[in-house]
């Protein structure tokens, strides 16, 4: 009988041993190795093509977003989103990006990700660190809009962090912020 409860205990030891005893949010953000992203880090912003003072939950500001080079169908092009950490954030959110068609009617263009390429989450991005976020994109060769409409937010799940200025900025009330209108060339 003893036996039984001896083993039943050290059954339960071995078990709770495996399970996984996360860091808090807090440790984990300050001893997360950013030498593999250190260029998507910057301490100042650089010069933006499109620049934005929309600000998402009171924690991040958008500062706006920058394209290598001339849109036109059928080519590829990288956009380079700015984003500035305004307090320490607890959760990993995704950045969706919609690019809608702007006078015509194409299919939405999605980039729904987590930040730079998926190594750099928003729990672990520091208080004043400015994240470039860079993507390409493809413009199907069929694109016959004469612009694409750049909204942008973020998610977890169902819920899209708010727009905490929304009087300041262009939105479509649904937390999506029109970030700008890139021009497709023919």
């Amino acid at each position: 009988m003893q036996f039984r409860y001896l083993f039943a205990a050290l059954l339960f030891v071995l078990i709770l041993s495996c399970l996984p005893n996360p860091k808090p949010v807090d440790e984990e953000r300050d001893s997360f190795d950013r030498s593999s992203i250190k260029e998507y880090i910057l301490s100042s912003p650089p010069s933006i093509q499109v620049p934005s003072k929309a600000v998402f939950g009171d924690q991040i500001a958008f500062l706006g977003y920058s394209v290598d080079r001339e849109v036109k169908p059928g080519t590829r092009f990288k956009i380079k989103y700015y984003f500035k950490c305004l307090k320490p954030i607890d959760e990993d959110w995704q950045i969706f990006v919609h690019m809608d068609s702007w006078g015509g009617f194409e299919q939405r263009i999605h980039g729904d990700h987590y930040p730079v390429f998926g190594k750099y989450r928003t729990s672990n991005w520091r208080v004043g660190e400015i994240v470039v976020d860079e993507r390409e994109v493809k413009v199907p060769s069929s694109y016959s809009a004469q612009k694409i409409a750049v909204y942008i937010g973020f998610y977890m799940g169902d819920t899209r962090m708010p727009i905490s200025n929304p009087s300041e900025v262009e939105h479509d009330g649904q937390n999506r912020l029109r970030a700008g209108l890139i021009t497709v060339n023919k």
